[in-house]
């Protein structure tokens, strides 16, 4: 079976750039214009992508933005305007004076404008598939809305539903304790076996609460490191002790017909860890990495529901008893390369399954996140 390419937005966006030492006190000092008449323009959104740190321009387009890296940072220029401009910097005394942006069009593809006429029942049908594969479909609907849905526009064209949107997505995450921004620049959802492809450019807004409230935020938000791969990879990659009672890895294989059989359990030792540049580390796979985090216990309907990304093949993967899921990692390169913060920087290369890959923006941490050190991994 001819394995198609899938991409998880958690480790998707912006993983291929922020991999650098943190230095201290970097700031970026630029004006943006106009690329057609040249004239400063105000009010355009310039924030580190992935991250909670922004800035506006002012009225002669200038802006500062502190950052604490000086190289392999992408900033993302966002105007309502404007094109969204995406720029990847290796070093920060690399960026121009001047930044020019192009004047989008009025209206999207006609063939997008049209979904506007589908009956409000296929709309509403549409857009809750959106949101349930979006934010992941055991999200917490009480805590966790997205704001303005009307801004969504859909096609659908032999079983593929896709999604845009011209302006981002504003998602409250009453969890987490975040506002975000999503710029969506890519959605499509395939019928065939709950495949999902999709990538953006996401920032931060920390939300403000009472103490109570900023003390929930932070119990949930550090639950939600515990059980993302960035927490196992960064671990791995950085070759600090991993609790083998919390975790527990091994190897599977496909059979003929695509399953995923033949699990092995093996040693975390036994990985092979090496690191190719500075803080960035690569993990040899010849089969199936399987991981299990002996400490994540979800409800077993959050079992049955979680989106398998592997073509095809939801289901067909095998679950550990009481209610403890596995995630499942595959790379048609043979490795899996990681920075020292835990996040994969080969996404193209991989596919998914389990547990992992149903954690979705409602589970997203920026990488900006403070993870204690001393924390027991």
């Amino acid at each position: 079976m001819k394995m198609r390419l899938i991409i998880k937005i958690s480790q998707l966006i912006c993983c291929l750039f922020l991999y650098s030492n943190f230095a201290i006190g970097q700031s970026i000092h630029a004006v943006v214009a106009d690329a057609a008449s040249h004239q400063p323009i105000a009010d355009v959104f310039v924030f580190l992508d992935n991250s909670s740190k922004g800035s506006i321009t002012d009225e002669q387009g200038g802006f500062s933005l502190k950052v604490e890296t000086d190289q392999h940072i992408e900033l993302v220029f966002s105007h309502l305007n404007y094109e969204l401009l995406s720029l990847s910097l290796k070093n920060v005394a690399a960026i121009e004076d001047t930044i020019f942006l192009i004047a989008s069009g009025v209206l999207l593809d006609e063939a997008v404008v049209t979904s506007k006429k589908v009956k409000p029942r296929v709309r509403s049908r549409w857009l809750k598939r959106f949101t349930e594969e979006f934010l992941g479909v055991d999200y917490d609907r009480k805590l966790i809305k997205l704001k303005n849905p009307e801004v969504l526009l859909f096609e659908q064209k032999k079983g593929v539903l896709k999604a845009f949107s011209k302006e981002p997505l504003i998602i409250e995450n009453k969890l987490l304790g975040y506002r975000t921004q999503f710029f969506l620049t890519a959605f499509e959802s395939f019928n065939n076996g709950g495949d999902l492809r999709y990538h953006g450019k996401v920032f931060f807004e920390p939300m403000k609460g009472s103490k109570k409230e900023m003390a929930r935020f932070k119990r949930n938000r550090s639950k939600a490191y515990k059980q993302s791969s960035r927490r196992f990879f960064a671990a791995l990659g950085q070759q600090k002790t991993i609790d083998l009672a919390t975790y527990e890895v091994g190897y599977a294989t496909f059979d003929k017909t695509g399953k995923i059989v033949n699990y092995e359990p093996m040693n975390i030792d036994a990985l092979q860890v090496e690191e190719v540049r500075k803080e960035v580390y690569e993990i040899a796979i010849n089969r199936i990495l399987t991981i299990t985090n002996n400490e994540n216990k979800i409800k077993q309907a959050g079992m049955r529901n979680m989106g398998a990304t592997l073509d095809g093949r939801v289901g067909d993967f095998k679950q550990t008893t009481n209610n403890i899921p596995r995630s499942y990692l595959w790379s048609k390169e043979g490795r899996i390369v990681v920075n020292k913060y835990g996040t994969i920087l080969n996404p193209l290369e991989l596919e998914e399954a389990g547990y992992w890959s149903s954690l979705r923006v409602a589970s997203l941490l920026p990488l900006d996140y403070k993870v204690r050190t001393n924390a027991r991994l």
